[in-house]
């Protein structure tokens, strides 16, 4: 499963932890996208680790032409 370790906040790049970090701190609506893959450009959601899962970001929507975006399981 391709995982993300970085995204874009605007104009700079962040990792998970910042980005937590940053979630936490502003004041945003959920529906309001905040971080962005470097690759595709399409919107991203930083994941804390758990389980099996080191943190990582997830695109809102599967992009197959990314090779950072997976399927989620259903």
């Amino acid at each position: 499963m391709p995982k993300s370790i970085t995204a874009r906040f605007g104009s700079r790049v962040v990792t998970v932890q910042e980005a937590l970090e940053i979630r936490g701190t502003e004041k945003r609506t959920k529906s309001q996208a905040e971080f962005f893959c470097e690759e595709c450009d399409k919107p991203v959601r930083p994941h804390k680790a758990g389980g099996d899962f080191a943190e990582h970001f997830e695109h809102l929507a599967h992009n197959p032409q990314c090779s950072r975006s997976h399927e989620k399981k259903a």
